[in-house]
């Protein structure tokens, strides 16, 4: 199926349901992470992270998930329809 995650009942699809059944603790995607993590990333990434509007931690939930899988969904069905347009089916 397009743009959904093969079913399978292997060891991914255990580690995917154990995942989703954890408990989150709201508290471990609040504050600032360690100054130690921000050692080794480059110059223009922490300029990208030091902006206001740069993307910040949140703690995994459904609503989230939901937005990630749509927005994979979205990416795949937009990738199908552009299937063909440069050099032909083969492509």
């Amino acid at each position: 199926v397009t743009g959904q995650q093969a079913s399978s009942i292997g060891p991914a699809a255990l580690l995917r349901d154990l995942k989703q059944k954890l408990p989150q603790i709201e508290w471990l995607a609040e504050g600032e992470a360690p100054a130690s993590n921000k050692i080794d990333i480059p110059d223009h990434v922490a300029h990208v992270l030091a902006q206001p509007n740069a993307p910040k931690r949140i703690a995994e939930n459904e609503e989230r998930t939901a937005r990630i899988r749509a927005r994979a969904t979205q990416a795949s069905e937009d990738a199908m329809a552009l299937r063909g347009m440069l050099i032909g089916e083969e492509d």
